[in-house]
């Protein structure tokens, strides 16, 4: 939307669907590539069973060789706070970026210690060197350029010969970051993109859903004609719940979880009488957080 509306950015900048999906309206100012179901096969199996996230790195291989160009994919679940060309200008031959450093070095993440158990000090696949002082990069945007296509395949085989050893879900996004990062100078760009997860998803697909009824060129040429801002993410707390909850935490001692699960439900009732489908959002969180602290809640 923020490329689109924008009348002095450069227009070279190509919105591309990668999607097995036919049903887009074809007035719609963004590319399609589409994919095949064998492909699709191909590109989620790996040598040790299938998995799914092998697939970003096949589909940023495709769009590579198609447009012969810089590409950044980025994950469905995310949205620019900033415009898309300063995301290129980051992108060289020299230059690689994803989203976010997740930490410094695997050895300090809990779900990573059955692969430290496998890879021992360290070891080399396809000259990409993987050690405990390894680290992750998140996924949710990689941008690249055609002279990078071969990183990517040599990240594919650390992904399949560590998926082998310890099947991960993110081994994906270890494989390429650690491969971009030896090869490359490897930038973030958490500056420029937002990444939601977790119960702000509820709220973004709401929001969404309100923006685009239907994915129609009608629909984005009124929300390109509005001035309205788009407003997507969490709806704001009340800056009174946030004081009263932080008082009443610190008096009766509560965990942070329930004093999460305490500002949910107040923030459920500001927004009862102006924003219903908000409301019940909050008050579903509220009651999910609760749920397995039944026992604390008792004692409170």
């Amino acid at each position: 939307m923020q490329q689109l509306r924008a009348t002095d950015e450069p227009d070279d900048i190509v919105i591309s669907v990668i999607s097995n999906r036919l049903d887009f309206d074809p007035r719609l100012p963004i590319d399609h590539l589409q994919f095949s179901a064998p492909e699709f096969e191909d590109w989620t199996r790996s040598p040790h069973g299938i998995y799914n996230h092998r697939v970003k790195i096949h589909a940023l291989i495709k769009a590579l060789d198609h447009y012969q160009a810089p590409v950044a994919l980025i994950d469905t679940d995310t949205y620019f706070t900033a415009s898309p060309t300063r995301l290129f200008e980051r992108i060289s031959p020299q230059k690689t970026v994803m989203h976010l450093m997740e930490f410094a070095h695997i050895i300090d993440h809990p779900l990573w210690q059955p692969m430290i158990e496998k890879i021992g000090e360290g070891l080399e696949i396809s000259g990409v060197k993987v050690s405990p002082q390894s680290s992750m990069f998140n996924s949710g945007v990689i941008g690249v350029e055609p002279s990078h296509r071969e990183l990517l395949e040599r990240s594919l085989a650390v992904v399949d010969d560590l998926y082998g050893r310890s099947p991960i879900f993110n081994v994906e996004q270890f494989g390429v970051g650690v491969t971009l990062n030896q090869a490359t100078q490897l930038v973030t760009s958490e500056d420029l993109i937002e990444h939601y997860y977790g119960f702000a998803r509820r709220f973004v697909h709401l929001q969404t859903a309100r923006l685009f009824p239907d994915f129609s060129a009608d629909t984005l040429e009124k929300l390109l004609a509005s001035s309205s801002p788009l407003a997507v993410g969490y709806p704001p707390k009340a800056l009174s719940d946030r004081i009263i909850t932080r008082v009443l935490t610190e008096i009766k001692r509560w965990s942070p979880e329930y004093k999460f699960a305490h500002i949910c439900y107040r923030t459920a009732f500001f927004y009862a009488s102006k924003n219903r489908e908000y409301a019940n959002i909050w008050a579903a969180i509220a009651l999910q957080w609760c749920n397995p602290l039944k026992d604390k809640m008792t004692s409170v």
